[in-house]
């Protein structure tokens, strides 16, 4: 990772299911690290940032579906929300909880929500492709979902 950081000269990295037990700490020379555990494990987030730019943590209070980690940081010249999220397969995305990151500044959300469409290049669709796209539209967001990172071996054990 660390090669793959520097190589590419990444600024701020965004990660979901990082898989760290509590008493672990992830360092990384020339980045800082803001990490929010969760109950599950697995399902915790964590933003690695180099050092040198300014920027602060930014926590959230009344999670209670979506695990999540932001920072603020000035962009271009502006104050932005930048935020890795994670939503678990058995947990239900909520909307109002969505809105919580809507802070008057613009937001930057990346993660795993777990949805599914067959317009985001997925064989079935999912509920919760409904909620997030309604949201989205709702709240002038703009969704980039990029190609699957997993296919499952049978294409009906997308359930959700």
């Amino acid at each position: 990772m660390k090669h793959f950081l520097i190589q590419h000269g990444v600024n701020i990295c965004l990660l979901t299911e990082t898989f760290l037990k509590p008493e672990q700490h992830f360092r990384l020379a020339n980045y800082v690290c803001h990490h929010t555990e969760s109950l599950t494990l697995g399902s915790d987030t964590a933003i690695l940032v180099r050092c040198g730019l300014v920027h602060h943590s930014v926590p959230f209070q009344g999670l209670t579906h979506l695990d999540a980690t932001s920072i603020q940081i000035t962009l271009a010249g502006r104050p932005v929300l930048v935020l890795t999220a994670y939503l678990s397969p058995s947990r239900l995305l909520i909307g109002a909880e969505l809105s919580c990151f809507g802070s008057g500044l613009p937001v930057l959300m990346a993660g795993d929500f777990n949805v599914i469409h067959v317009n985001w290049n997925s064989k079935l669709s999912t509920r919760r492709r409904k909620l997030l796209r309604a949201y989205a539209d709702e709240n002038s967001c703009d969704l980039w979902t990029g190609l699957p990172n997993h296919q499952p071996t049978h294409p009906l054990s997308y359930s959700r």
